[in-house]
């Protein structure tokens, strides 16, 4: 969401009706004129959006005059609207009513509250995604809890990690997780997080057999036993006065940002209050009231949680898809009845690696959502599987400002994140493309203003969005100030202006479109996850072998994103063993510490790590994975020297990661 749609409502409204007198005023040009101008400067396309944006702003500024500021007011009216509708259809096909959903999710907020939690307690979720997990999600809302659903890859110090940042008092977890939170058990004593296991069994006998939960928990629960607690777990009263006294700013989820040592990206009620309403600019299109809608990727990532949240806001279905599988995804589209999901970049080239199959065109979707969609599969993607819609985006669940390309067929604006002309862009304001420095990846700031300076159509640049310091909305990262004033830029274009860093080049061109270029300095994406540089080199670093570790992205051709690739120093105490056993022991301890996405794949043996000038690490991007000594070949946990004949094969784009 855009700040400034939300602080300057009065000057949109205005500007309209300046807009509109300017228009009629230009009704005599000829239809050919009109038309090439409309194609120049996307002038229909930017008064559609402007008109779209003015709409939001009177919904908003409707839920602000009536005090509705907790997210989950329009729920409750669903509910009331459609109290027999299905709202969750789970992967086992067991489905949950609206009134059956707010009855459950209505239990675990006082379940919550009778434990000793209040509101504002962070509570961390530990679960794939599946129905549990959505009432723990609506019912961590309706308390006004803080929800942070754990990125379910992690292990040990990084997960302990994750929930020690969000301050969390309590723990969910389910049976598959049994493992992970044994290991890091003691040290959430300590910390003093309750926890709380969720058994599944007790709801519906396991298909297989479930994990021993050997280790003290503070209570399970279950459907049955939520059910058995009686009349004060079904009350409204508590839960109807939080809502009420809910405000603005108070914090509502926590989504986590790259791997390694994740930042707890914070979002507060009012943003998720603005996220369902009808106009808002990512979701005005999908998911609506008459949609299935599937969360094809895991809940703990806002590409899920985003549309999870709106569809259930508005009266439509949710489907948790427990794990993908590109070779049946199209099959379980057509099981469930879906009509729409969102999509990262690489799950739509995992789909299309498949072989045709009638199930390709014989589903229901017509309009898909998402980010990352490669260019030159941009088309095919839209045609094989007989789409009308894709909405490709460019946001970030801790950022400020959007663009979004509604593709509706033909060969304009294929790839591309979206368009914006002059008029939106003088209106709205943002996303602004400034300069900076290639190497030391700082502004370029003109020496005699001391401003930062714009970039011209074709440059790329920092991308970044209006930040209002005072008002509500604002990402943050929880407790970690010095993250998030990493991320805002002061004096940009004005003297005391505040813009947030987006953390990636955009680059747009002479018509306006906008297109992604590359992520900006110590993060790469890959495997749709977003991998922390320097996070991932100081857990490498932790190995004994091994003196220093320099992480970087290296592009490999058929490939999305960027594969992890570490130069390391070996330790001095261990630089008389072979180079073969060490890279053994490291591999071995990679893969124990990190995500399997994280873990680099490709290892460069430099004798001293070079310096910039600037006292950073040298990033090796430009030689790539061409000077890499040993790699991780796919399926296997350790590092092995790497082969001409393994370079040619990836350079020739065959070799799949």
């Amino acid at each position: 969401m855009e700040p400034f749609l939300i602080n300057n409502a009065h000057s949109l409204l205005a500007a309209s009706s300046a807009l509109s007198g300017s228009i009629g005023a230009g009704i005599g040009l000829g239809l050919g004129a009109l038309a090439y101008v409309d194609a120049k400067y996307n002038i229909g396309g930017d008064l559609t959006k402007f008109s779209r944006d003015l709409q939001f702003m009177r919904q908003a500024t409707t839920e602000i005059s009536r005090n509705r500021f907790h997210a989950l007011w329009m729920f409750r009216e669903t509910v009331a609207r459609l109290p027999n509708k299905v709202a969750i259809r789970n992967h086992d096909f067991r489905e949950w009513s609206y009134s059956e959903l707010d009855k459950v999710t209505t239990r675990i907020a006082n379940f919550l509250l009778d434990q000793g939690h209040t509101p504002g307690d962070a509570v961390a979720l530990m679960f794939e995604s599946n129905a549990q997990l959505c009432f723990s999600m609506l019912g961590s809302l309706k308390g006004r809890f803080i929800m942070a659903p754990q990125n379910t890859n992690l292990r040990g110090q990084p997960l302990l990690h994750c929930i020690k940042i969000a301050g969390s008092r309590a723990l969910i977890f389910e049976p598959t997780y049994i493992p992970a939170i044994r290991e890091i058990a003691p040290q959430l004593r300590e910390l003093g997080v309750k926890l709380y296991f969720w058994a599944q069994s007790e709801d519906k006998p396991p298909r297989e057999p479930e994990e021993v939960l050997d280790f003290e928990v503070d209570a399970i629960i279950s459907e049955r036993r939520l059910a058995e607690l009686g009349p004060s777990a079904d009350s409204y009263n508590r839960i109807h006065e939080i809502m009420l006294a809910t405000q603005p700013t108070d914090k509502a989820l926590i989504i986590y940002t790259t791997t390694g040592l994740p930042k707890g990206g914070m979002r507060d009620h009012f943003y998720l209050a603005l996220l369902k309403l009808p106009s808002f600019p990512l979701v005005y299109l999908s998911p609506l009231e008459d949609d299935v809608h599937m969360g094809a990727t895991p809940l703990y990532h806002a590409q899920a949680f985003g549309p999870f949240f709106v569809v259930l806001s508005r009266g439509g279905t949710f489907v948790p898809l427990r794990k993908f599988s590109a070779s049946k995804f199209w099959q379980q589209c057509i099981d469930y009845q879906v009509t729409s999901f969102f999509y990262l970049g690489e799950l739509c080239r995992y789909l299309l690696a498949q072989p045709p199959q009638p199930t390709d065109r014989l589903h229901k979707v017509r309009r898909v959502t998402g980010a990352g969609l490669r260019k030159e599969i941009f088309n095919e993607f839209y045609t094989r599987f007989n789409l009308d819609v894709i909405m490709e985006f460019y946001a970030a669940s801790d950022g400020t400002s959007f663009v979004a390309n509604e593709y509706r067929g033909g060969l304009v604006g294929v790839g591309s994140i979206g368009r914006r002309g002059p008029i939106l862009r003088t209106l709205v304001g943002s996303p602004r493309i400034i300069k900076v420095d290639e190497f030391t990846e700082e502004p370029i700031r003109d020496p005699k203003t001391g401003l930062c300076i714009e970039c011209k159509p074709g440059e790329p640049g920092d991308c970044i969005g209006t930040y209002d310091l005072e008002g509500p909305g604002q990402p943050t990262y929880s407790n970690n100030a010095a993250a998030t004033n990493k991320k805002l830029l002061r004096d940009v274009f004005r003297k005391g202006d505040a813009w947030w860093r987006m953390g990636d080049l955009i680059v747009r061109d002479v018509e306006g479109w906008y297109w992604f270029s590359d992520r900006i300095g110590d993060t790469f994406r890959w495997k749709a996850e977003n991998v922390s540089t320097q996070e991932v080199g100081n857990m490498l670093a932790t190995c004994r072998v091994i003196q220093e570790a320099n992480v970087y992205g290296v592009p490999v051709p058929g490939n999305d994103g960027n594969a992890g690739m570490a130069g390391v120093v070996i330790h001095e105490s261990h630089k008389s063993r072979p180079n073969e056993d060490i890279m053994q022991e490291l591999g071995r301890h990679a893969v124990k510490v990190l995500p399997r996405y994280a873990v680099p794949i490709f290892i460069r043996v430099l004798p001293e790590m070079e310096i910039t000038g600037t006292l950073k690490h040298r990033k090796y991007r430009k030689e790539g994975f061409a000077a890499a000594d040993f790699w991780m070949p796919p399926g296997t946990d350790t590092y092995v020297p790497i082969t001409t004949a393994d370079k040619q094969k990836l350079a020739g784009g065959t070799a799949k990661l």
